[in-house]
């Protein structure tokens, strides 16, 4: 007879960001999209571009909050830079 053992887990809102912005530095934005999109349940498409832009994030543990994000920290000023060295390498 088999166990049954209970798991449990948390998600942070910022993990869930930081992976899914990755995705879009590998140049793969849809894959981060899908990631807020399936990860994220009443999750609108605008509000996924707006965190994949950098204009807000999540924050919290388990239950999360759409705040904006703060576009002068370091970490959003690298990913600004990659973003956009990508999306114009897209363009030319």
């Amino acid at each position: 007879m088999s166990t049954i053992e209970k798991i449990s887990f948390s998600i942070e809102g910022k993990f869930l960001v930081n992976l899914a912005r990755t995705r879009v530095i590998e140049g793969d934005w849809e894959e981060g999209l899908r990631l807020l999109q399936d990860g994220l349940c009443d999750i609108s498409y605008e509000i996924c571009i707006d965190i994949l832009s950098g204009k807000k994030t999540l924050a919290g543990i388990n239950n999360f909050q759409l705040i904006d994000d703060d576009i002068n920290s370091e970490e959003n000023i690298q990913y600004f830079k990659k973003i956009n060295y990508l999306f114009f390498l897209l363009n030319l």
